[in-house]
């Protein structure tokens, strides 16, 4: 060990005094370890600023860990071996989570490397003298800041859309904006005035299912019977667009199975409302049924727009 990541030396960056008893030593550690392993339940992983905020406690820990590895053992005061060592357990912690339920994910692990990169800049900064290591540390802080720029407005838009529970979406106000999202190239506009109010998805080649997905809605949907909605297109030259509407549980979305269940229409230039039965459906590879009680995200797409298509939805509710 020492010939592969050096000799161990004095931090430039010390242990504070209160972690030199081995019991506070020990109790830091199953702090950082415990949460982890840990089972969450359903109603905190799936509360927006719980789940939010508890994401990000993995650059604590993780942070926590690198701390640990750089004032003690063999890599004490080598903060570079300290920080990949780090970043090799926080690796690790998310394979081994498989084992006890929980999902490894590569999201979690970049908030790992967050964390780490954070000590790595405050020991370079206060440790070294060096003014570079603080540019790390704001640039990790101002990355997480812009993460969760839309928290407070997706808080607004969650207890909204609690209040009206079984409609998910009747865009009457801007605030249930917050709850809808899609990728950089579609265009996605929140429509809340004028006699049509909707949600507008307009998207084309090269993309094969230009879609937008909400998130933050009331996740028990037992005792309903199916999901309907308004739908129109406003394509030029179009008779009709095909589109789709698909349903993940927490379990699709969060194990990354991409384990879905869809229903295929086709929208004309007039209103018309969708129907599709939720109640007793089955998902489309593992062919296990749809978990009603713990639904995570609605995706409305186009399936495969040969030129470049808009669609309206809006009245999204269950029945």
């Amino acid at each position: 060990m020492p010939a592969l990541f050096g000799v161990p030396r004095e931090p430039a960056w010390p242990e504070p005094r209160i972690f030199r008893d081995w019991r506070l030593r020990a109790l830091g550690m199953a702090i950082l370890l415990v949460p982890f392993f840990v089972p969450i339940p359903v109603e905190l992983r799936r509360h927006v600023l719980i789940a939010t905020l508890g994401d990000r406690l993995h650059m604590v820990l993780l942070a926590g860990a690198a701390l640990a590895l750089y004032w003690r053992g063999p890599l004490r005061g080598r903060l570079l071996p300290a920080a990949l060592a780090a970043a090799f357990l926080g690796g690790a912690i998310e394979i081994l989570q498989e084992l006890v339920g929980r999902t490894a994910l590569f999201h979690d692990f970049v908030l790992d490397v967050m964390g780490i990169a954070m000590v790595v800049g405050w020991v370079v900064w206060r440790g070294h003298g060096r003014p570079a290591g603080i540019l790390l540390v704001v640039g990790m802080l101002v990355v997480t800041g812009y993460q969760l720029r839309k928290l407070p407005s997706v808080m607004v838009a969650a207890d909204r859309a609690a209040a009206r529970f079984p409609v998910l979406e009747d865009c009457r106000s801007t605030v249930g904006a917050a709850l809808w999202g899609t990728t950089d190239d579609i265009e996605l506009i929140y429509v809340a005035d004028g006699p049509d109010p909707c949600v507008r998805l307009t998207g084309g080649p090269p993309d094969r299912w230009p879609e937008t997905t909400m998130r933050r809605f009331p996740h028990d949907w037992r005792g309903y019977e199916a999901l309907e909605l308004r739908v129109r297109h406003r394509s030029a030259d179009r008779d009709s667009v095909p589109f789709g509407i698909r349903l993940d549980d927490f379990k699709s979305v969060r194990d990354g199975d991409w384990d879905w269940f869809a229903g295929n229409f086709v929208a004309t230039s007039e209103w018309r409302t969708f129907v599709l039965p939720v109640a007793g459906q089955e998902t489309r590879w593992q062919g296990r049924p749809l978990d009603l009680a713990d639904m995570d995200k609605l995706t409305v797409f186009l399936d495969q727009p040969d030129t470049t298509m808009t669609l309206e939805f809006t009245d999204i509710r269950l029945r």
